[in-house]
């Protein structure tokens, strides 16, 4: 009974009492249907009362529940994502060779960046390092070959960050689910980065040439960068909650009680 509303149980809670004895005693025909129907019926009465409070509660909770198994689902199949940076500093030349102390712009070590990560030298790393064969599936759930080069190197340029900061610091990160390959690659792909820069120089260099120095070499992380599990879990907790509230309202109507 006390899956009914109070205004209801305190209007027909006798009758059903009466209802619920009779369909106890042995022999009943129908005593099993008889109590699924009435359960059915408060449940669907705590769905669709007049109490907007208790609707929103009841929808909220139900909602919310469904909003935690999912988002739980979602955080256990996502797979571990780590993340490794290397740090490269850049500074300017003379046309001696020797270097000066005026560090490059963000502009100068973002091109630079772009120019040693050409589709040619991603494709040696990818082939070198074996990466990017596949693509995960949403939630973790399978794999996807990619299709081709141009595939991959799109793939592995979604997993690269540049970061240019002042003072011509570019940190540049790579991010897998496997912590020692990430460490690798972002590693090679840096110094990829220098050596371009290296052949593309003049003879003798030009004033406004950079020297490009890895000054902080990719470390193997220690814990993954994403997924942000019990961050997911809340999010998912908060939009079913929310869903419940918004369904609670939309479904509100007024019960017509018997006289």
């Amino acid at each position: 009974m006390l899956m009914y509303p109070p205004e209801w149980r305190r209007r027909y809670g006798a009758e059903l009492q009466c209802l619920l004895e009779d369909s106890s005693r042995p022999g009943a025909a129908s005593g099993v249907r008889d109590i699924f129907d009435i359960l059915k019926g408060g449940l669907m009465m705590r769905y669709t009362g007049t109490n907007v409070m208790r609707m929103a509660l009841t929808w909220g909770l139900s909602c919310g529940l469904l909003g935690f198994l999912f988002a739980g689902l979602s955080a256990v199949r996502t797979p571990d994502r780590y993340e490794a940076s290397a740090t490269i500093a850049g500074r300017g030349r003379g046309a001696e060779g020797q270097i000066t102390s005026q560090p490059a712009s963000a502009e100068q070590m973002n091109a630079l960046a772009q120019r040693g990560m050409s589709d040619k030298a991603l494709s040696w790393i990818i082939e070198n390092y074996n990466i990017h064969r596949y693509r995960w599936g949403p939630l973790g759930l399978g794999t996807h070959p990619y299709p081709d080069m141009a595939a991959r190197i799109a793939g592995m340029r979604q997993d690269l960050r540049i970061d240019c900061r002042s003072g011509g610091i570019l940190v540049l990160s790579y991010g897998g689910r496997v912590p020692a390959l990430v460490t690798q690659v972002a590693n090679q792909t840096a110094s990829t980065i220098v050596e371009a820069n290296l052949q593309a120089r003049g003879d003798p260099p030009t004033p406004d040439w950079v020297q490009l120095t890895i000054v902080s070499p990719a470390q193997i992380p220690g814990h993954p960068e994403s997924p942000k599990r019990k961050l997911m879990v809340a999010h998912g907790v908060a939009v079913g909650v929310l869903a419940g509230i918004a369904i609670a309202l939309l479904r509100r109507r007024p019960m017509q009680l018997a006289s």
